[in-house]
């Protein structure tokens, strides 16, 4: 899920979530919502492992539900990782030059590939696919098998650098988790293109 995806609300509520744990009675006072419309976002996020939240017993009533920021919602805070690629990728390119650079996506794509394991198909590398946030979909066309990224979750480096992250590390890794050689890259989001579109 991008951050866009996110909504603005539940981005407010990681920024304050930042101050420490919290009531949803004191995050709805804070925001000046319902509570039952703040405890809602709050479940929903603890859903999608944004949040943590645990019982604290406090004086003589009943415990309290107190929520916490987890480390993968403090990353959706700070999701600046596009332009640390960007300058990586800048600083690497000036350093060693286009060769050195493509070779070391490539070596990414094979990186990535190897953390995923190898899979007997594109339908068991699909929820991997979709971990990473490509949005992915298996298309059968004649005789031929497409898979199909309707999102990109480098999108920003990939515009800047679509030779490296499209063609080299996305396909890369494609045909390494495949075991599929033939793969190729039909087209881009980067380059224009509605989705992304890999052939075998």
């Amino acid at each position: 899920m991008s951050q866009s995806s996110l909504g603005e609300t539940k981005q407010r509520i990681l920024v304050i979530l930042l101050d420490g744990e919290t009531t949803a009675e004191t995050l709805a006072s804070k925001l000046s919502m319902n509570l039952s419309v703040a405890r809602r976002h709050l479940e929903d996020m603890a859903a999608q492992n944004l949040v943590t939240s645990y019982f604290k017993k406090s004086g003589r009533g009943r415990p309290g539900k107190l929520y916490s920021v987890s480390p993968d919602g403090r990353a959706r805070i700070s999701s600046k990782y596009d332009l640390v690629a960007e300058l990586l990728t800048m600083a690497i390119e000036k350093d060693l030059g286009p060769e050195k650079t493509k070779r070391l996506y490539d070596s990414a794509g094979h990186v990535l590939a190897n953390s995923v394991g190898r899979v007997p198909g594109v339908d068991a590398l699909l929820p991997a696919l979709t971990e990473f946030g490509f949005q992915p979909e298996a298309r059968k066309e004649g005789d031929g098998q497409l898979i199909i990224s309707k999102n990109c979750p480098i999108l920003k480096l990939a515009k800047k650098y679509p030779t490296l992250t499209c063609d080299t590390f996305h396909t890369v890794f494609l045909r390494q988790a495949l075991k599929r050689p033939q793969v190729k890259l039909r087209q881009a989001l980067a380059r224009g293109a509605p989705e992304c579109v890999h052939e075998y």
